[in-house]
């Protein structure tokens, strides 16, 4: 423990120097967080969005307490439940004028944050749904099979496949499988939108797959503006022509420089190099800006 003195007529007097707790790494994160939306010139409706995204929950509860007519707000609290921010719920539904609707939404945000316990919590307080709608917004396995228990699936439907690779989760990627849903190009799509390298290229694997020039070109466009950069990378190892007009520009908002050099090498059209320019521009990257500048 750290020592100062103070002086008092005559004597010198040892105290304890009280030292405020360094906060964690996460609370440090939401205090910037939290800075930056109060510094923020946009609608209070964006900040509290922004807020619940970033999990600035101090930020959102001075909001809601501050104007509490924001408790009446559906699209609120289905963000609310979207992150998991339970501790919140109670405040919106003692404050609501219309409950049925509140729970609703509520479910609906519940199931976009895969949140099985909040969607039973949900439906033990009264919330009415219909399983098959909720079914195509179950993005995670454990709520996708909680609902596909009570309703009768059309595993013929690519989109389940698509998300279960999407998603990453083994467990529901079999699942689809062994019902008969293995669509392999939803696979691909969902495996590169959800940024699973290794499950893309299980998917060509089991499927003796090999990808055409068209297909690479569209699946790197994918990657690019998904921010997938390894993805983007393997498939680059094939020898292919980049026609999507668009991919340079995803490819130099994200600054990915060694890719913009072998897009650049393999040969890209004035349109292409034009989309690669304001790309370059969003990315706010100088040396970018003028690299591209001089090809136009």
């Amino acid at each position: 423990m750290e020592y100062t003195d103070l002086y008092f007529t005559g004597f010198v007097l040892k105290v304890p120097v009280i030292v405020a707790p360094k906060p964690s790494f996460k609370e440090a994160i939401q205090q910037n967080y939290t800075n930056a939306l109060l510094k923020w010139n946009a609608p209070e409706s964006y900040k509290i969005y922004a807020a619940i995204s970033g999990k600035a929950y101090r930020y959102v509860d001075c909001m809601l307490f501050s104007q509490r007519r924001l408790f009446n707000d559906t699209y609120i609290f289905k963000s609310i439940c979207r992150v998991g921010y339970v501790q919140i719920i109670p405040h919106f539904l003692h404050s609501t004028n219309n409950l049925t609707k509140m729970l609703e939404a509520g479910l609906h945000g519940a199931c976009g944050g895969g949140n099985l316990a909040l969607v039973q919590q949900l439906e033990s307080l009264g919330a009415e749904y219909d399983p098959n709608i909720l079914l195509i917004h179950s993005h995670h396995f454990d709520l996708f099979l909680y609902f596909a228990q009570q309703c009768n699936v059309d595993f013929r439907k690519s989109e389940y496949y698509m998300w279960a690779c999407r998603s990453g989760d083994e467990r529901f990627i079999s699942y689809c499988i062994n019902n008969g849903c293995s669509n392999w190009r939803a696979g691909m799509s969902g495996a590169i939108f959800g940024g699973h390298l290794a499950i893309a290229k299980k998917i060509l694997k089991d499927n003796s797959i090999t990808l055409s020039a068209t297909d690479l070109d569209e699946y790197l466009y994918d990657a690019s503006r998904t921010n997938r950069y390894n993805i983007a990378l393997w498939l680059l190892e094939s020898d292919f022509e980049v026609k999507h007009s668009k991919t340079l520009r995803c490819v130099c908002k994200f600054c990915w420089m060694n890719i913009v050099d072998t897009l650049v090498a393999r040969g890209c059209t004035k349109e292409q190099l034009y989309h690669g320019f304001l790309g370059a521009c969003e990315s706010g990257n100088k040396s970018l800006i003028e690299y591209l500048a001089d090809l136009l």
